[in-house]
């Protein structure tokens, strides 16, 4: 689904002091989407008011922003609130591994979630 990338809002379990966003990954990603666009794999879920939100891509979404890219492609599936825990989880295992912040983060998420 095309959406206009402003608009998205950012996964509401991910805790943005815990794991904050890379600013040098960031810059890496940038120059991937000035070369292709929008990179792939953003992925989210749309509320029943019309709001989308991000389960993941926070960094390549702030790398298209930064861009100037308007508008692009995004997955949506009707995920659960544990979807979206798990799918945050996983994303920042495989891409960004150990780091203490992205550890951090699922932890927060999953204790979020479970309040």
């Amino acid at each position: 689904m095309k959406v206009e990338l402003a608009s998205i809002k950012p996964n509401p379990f991910r805790d943005f002091t815990i794991d904050p966003i890379d600013e040098n990954h960031v810059t890496e990603l940038r120059e991937s989407v000035k070369e292709f666009s929008l990179l792939p794999g953003l992925t989210g879920r749309e509320l029943d008011d019309g709001t989308i939100e991000l389960a993941f891509g926070h960094h390549r979404l702030n790398a298209a922003i930064a861009e100037k890219v308007k508008v692009g492609d995004i997955h949506l599936d009707d995920f659960t609130d544990e979807e979206m825990v798990r799918l945050y989880a996983m994303e920042n295992a495989t891409q960004r591994g150990a780091s203490p912040s992205a550890m951090a983060g699922c932890i927060a998420a999953a204790l979020k979630h479970h309040r």
